[in-house]
């Protein structure tokens, strides 16, 4: 992963790495795979990001079948927003 520089005055920085967000972790695609994600205006890489197969969805889909059968599901909707939103300030 080669630096990029964010302006003629900056340091090089690391490109970001993009995991996915499967059952409340951030994992790897399953096979390992990755692609890189390019800022459209410059053209420069600014991510590498996991490459999600079939594999990576249906484990995401087996997560949100469990959490729908557990507590979510029964939470009234205000209270979901109020938690939806307290993750969203952070």
């Amino acid at each position: 992963m080669s630096p990029r520089r964010c302006g003629p005055w900056s340091e090089p920085v690391e490109h970001e790495r993009v995991q996915l967000f499967i059952d409340g972790t951030l994992c790897d695609a399953v096979a390992g795979g990755t692609f890189p994600l390019f800022n459209p205006a410059t053209g420069e890489q600014v991510a590498t990001v996991a490459h999600a197969d079939a594999s990576d969805v249906d484990r995401a889909v087996a997560a949100a079948r469990g959490a729908m059968d557990g507590p979510w599901a029964n939470m009234p909707v205000r209270e979901r927003m109020a938690l939806l939103k307290a993750v969203a300030d952070r």
